[in-house]
């Protein structure tokens, strides 16, 4: 289980103020990281430094509580399975 406590960095597009989403079961769920390094580097890997910016936040801050986080699909503190 994924600590919740801390801020999560998640790619947020500058002009729609949207999150960057994986979407499973036709649900969406944040894609974000708990370093803002590996976030910053997916960016980069994607080609989206320029649209995106890297938003730090705690998850309870999030629109929705579903996450992608660091490659695992969970719900505010519990692991979805893959």
């Amino acid at each position: 289980m994924h600590a919740t406590s801390g801020d999560l960095y998640a790619l947020c597009h500058m002009e729609t103020g949207r999150f960057i989403c994986a979407q499973r079961d036709a649900e969406d769920y944040i894609i974000c990281f708990t370093d803002q390094t590996d976030a910053e580097e997916f960016r980069d890997a994607l080609g989206v430094r320029d649209h995106c910016k890297i938003v730090g936040q705690p998850a309870s801050a999030y629109p929705i509580q579903l996450f992608y986080l660091d490659e695992e699909f969970i719900h505010l503190g519990s692991v979805v399975l893959k």
